[in-house]
């Protein structure tokens, strides 16, 4: 399992409305920029990229009772495909557990989906 010391990211949060216009947010931009930072880390080769697979998210939260388990979700995951380079839809199973955390995490395995 990796893990980042980041806060995660409601995909609640990931847009905003100007002038009738649907965009991305600055927090949405602000957060893209610092996870992708911390995902170079990870080296590519240590990720196996299947043709289809399981995605399972750890979130830390301050507050996990007032937050869904799965609006962090989207988000990350993009962000997985953009660093690893694979398409998210070779993502064929997904789950997330909220862990109450005194300090922001996302810890994540990314393995082959087998039905």
């Amino acid at each position: 399992m990796y893990r980042l010391n980041i806060k995660p990211f409601s995909v609640n949060r990931a847009r905003s409305v100007r002038a009738g216009r649907v965009i991305s947010s600055k927090s949405k931009k602000e957060f893209q920029k610092k996870c992708l930072i911390l995902l170079i880390r990870i080296r590519k080769g240590s990720i196996k990229i299947y043709p289809k697979m399981k995605l399972h998210c750890r979130w830390g939260m301050s507050y996990p009772e007032i937050s869904d388990w799965d609006n962090p979700m989207k988000p990350f995951q993009d962000l997985l495909a953009k660093r690893f380079d694979f398409d998210d839809n070779q993502i064929w199973f997904g789950s997330a557990e909220k862990i109450k955390s005194k300090k922001p995490f996302i810890e994540f395995t990314l393995t082959e989906y087998r039905p």
